[in-house]
């Protein structure tokens, strides 16, 4: 795992070897070199590109093809990473030049497969075109050891302490040989002399304490195991906070890593799963976030906050029954969690069951009687239902209790408009920009004020704004009322012609169509039947997991990860 100060040397590596490629497109060293930074920084698909672009820049590849098998390993690609190494060593020949670099890497891809006798033969190659070559010794002592030639294994282990005398694993597998021969003295000495040159190489300690076990020093194995799931637990957690403090910076795919670590290091690391959950949940890879939340939950079913993660994933995917479910449970191990019964009325909500939603709002509101939120998800209930003085009541209350609620200004506002008091909505409109001018829907539901009140420049320039944002304004009005034309006949007005282009998809000519009954109509014809559940549910800020806890009190809904009435 790279360190933040190697991950800045990397992209400063990176950046130089770009800029030497773009001076010199044909530079193949820069393209290998390169690809093995990006190797190095686990961006595998780039590496590749990379390796396979000086593959065809020049007659001696061997760098890049040895280069890309490496990568191919990391995948867990095997086959392609012996096919790149053998191409390697091929074309290195093909020069009069052997590559060991390819014969050794090739060994470690045969190991992988567990075809020994090919792994030996590359490992030989290797040592016989650089007989100082240290970890193809060390290597090919492992393969032998695994085959049962003990003997030839320690002399192999010889060989690479007599060139690296300060390599702790030489010493940890050579006391693994010395103990399979019985000869525990010499085993017992490689293991001290391991842990002096490395002090937290927890297998060491885990062998030790095999070994004590075995000569029934039963204390002494005891000491041994304590230190090694401290070493182990330890580094577990330090991935694990380190993760955290990834996702705190917005460093999603750094803090999945850890995480991946700290499972490694810890399997049955229920947090770190979580948490890991809600990284992916951020990428979106809902998927991989429910595996995980599954795993947490089977490790520790009794965990509110795992039940209430994993009903939002649910709602994400609009499984509404799922999230159901999972937000009762976390209700019933946390019956005093608020932020729960608030996702469980969006969930609710998600089913057009308004009433079900409104009690379970409630409920959350008497345990935090201050929950200015749940008083607008109730006011939006009744908006939805069309009761906008009940909504308004509610956003009254939202607004009393967080003046800086700037969706409640807007659905205030929007309640207003469709009563028909345009100065109210758009006093109402004025404040949630103020509050958060970058809320684009509060443009376009202004515009539409100001075009009831004939305000034809304001509304353009709102609609323009709009627009330029991303706003599909075209969808939502055409959602709303039938046409341009329909519009214009109901309300009896004519729109300006910038106006009409605006709200006109590009390529459609304006119409002008006769009054239907079928037009949705509120005071004044205001048609809104069309646009309320996307002006709501967009409202909500995107996803925002909290990497600090895993305890989701009363205020965690705020980052409820979807809005019920979409």
């Amino acid at each position: 795992m790279a360190t933040e100060a190697k991950l800045a040397h990397y992209e400063k590596s990176i950046k130089h070897l770009s800029r030497a490629i773009e001076l010199r497109p044909g530079f193949v060293e820069a393209y290998v070199r390169r690809g093995d930074v990006y190797r190095k920084m686990g961006k595998f698909d780039l590496a590749i590109t990379d390796y396979t672009q000086a593959t065809s820049l020049t007659g001696r590849p061997h760098k890049a093809y040895c280069g890309r098998g490496l990568v191919y390993e990391a995948k867990g690609e095997i086959d392609e990473a012996i096919k790149d190494f053998t191409t390697a060593i091929h074309r290195s020949r093909s020069y009069d030049w052997d590559y060991p670099e390819a014969y050794y890497h090739r060994g470690n891809a045969y190991v992988t497969k567990e075809e020994i006798a090919l792994a030996i033969e590359d490992y030989n190659a290797a040592i016989k075109l650089n007989p100082d070559y240290t970890e193809a010794y060390l290597k090919r002592g492992i393969a032998y050891t695994s085959i049962g030639e003990i003997d030839i294994a320690i002399e192999d282990y010889n060989n690479a302490i007599r060139r690296n005398p300060q390599l702790a694993e030489v010493y940890y597998y050579r006391g693994i040989a010395y103990s399979i021969k019985g000869e525990v003295d010499f085993a017992l000495a490689n293991y001290n002399r391991a842990l002096e040159l490395k002090p937290d190489y927890a297998q060491v300690y885990i062998r030790r304490g095999n070994f004590h076990r075995d000569m029934d020093r039963f204390a002494l194995a005891i000491e041994d195991y304590n230190t090694a799931i401290s070493l182990t637990r330890q580094l577990a957690e330090a991935y694990y906070n380190r993760g955290i403090a990834y996702g705190m910076k917005g460093e999603v795919d750094k803090a999945i890593d850890d995480f991946t670590q700290a499972i490694q290091y810890e399997p049955v690391y229920a947090e770190a799963y979580y948490h890991r959950g809600n990284a992916y949940a951020i990428k979106r890879e809902f998927d991989l976030s429910m595996v995980d939340f599954n795993k947490a939950i089977c490790l520790e079913p009794s965990h509110a906050g795992f039940y209430y993660s994993r009903g939002h994933i649910y709602g994400l995917k609009r499984e509404f029954d799922k999230a159901i479910v999972n937000y009762t449970k976390a209700i019933q191990i946390e019956p005093e969690n608020s932020g729960a019964y608030i996702d469980l009325g969006n969930a609710y909500g998600g089913k057009r069951e308004f009433d079900s939603a409104i009690v379970t709002y409630s409920k959350a509101i008497e345990l935090n009687p201050n929950d200015a939120y749940a008083y607008r998800k109730i006011g939006d209930v009744y908006f939805l239902q069309g009761d906008f003085d009940s909504a308004i009541a509610n956003y009254n209350t939202t607004i009393k209790l967080n003046s800086n609620d700037a969706y409640a200004y807007h659905n205030r506002g929007f309640s207003y408009f469709l009563k028909g008091n345009f100065d109210r909505a758009l006093t109402d409109y004025a404040k949630a920009l103020e509050l958060k001018p970058d809320y684009v829907q509060t443009y376009y539901t202004r515009a539409r004020a100001w075009l009831f009140q004939q305000e034809w420049e304001k509304a353009r320039k709102d609609l323009t704004f709009a627009t330029e944002k991303g706003l599909n304004i075209f969808a939502l009005f055409h959602k709303a009322y039938d046409s341009v034309a329909s519009f214009e006949q109901v309300n009896n007005v004519k729109l300006p012609e910038n106006i009409v282009v605006l709200l006109t998809k590009q390529g459609e000519q304006p119409q002008t169509l006769p009054k239907t009954k079928s037009l949705l109509q509120c005071p004044s014809g205001m048609g809104y039947s069309g646009d309320i559940a996307t002006m709501l549910g967009q409202q909500d800020e995107p996803p925002q997991i909290s990497f600090v806890s895993i305890t989701h009190g009363q205020n965690q809904h705020r980052a409820s990860h979807y809005a019920f009435a979409n």
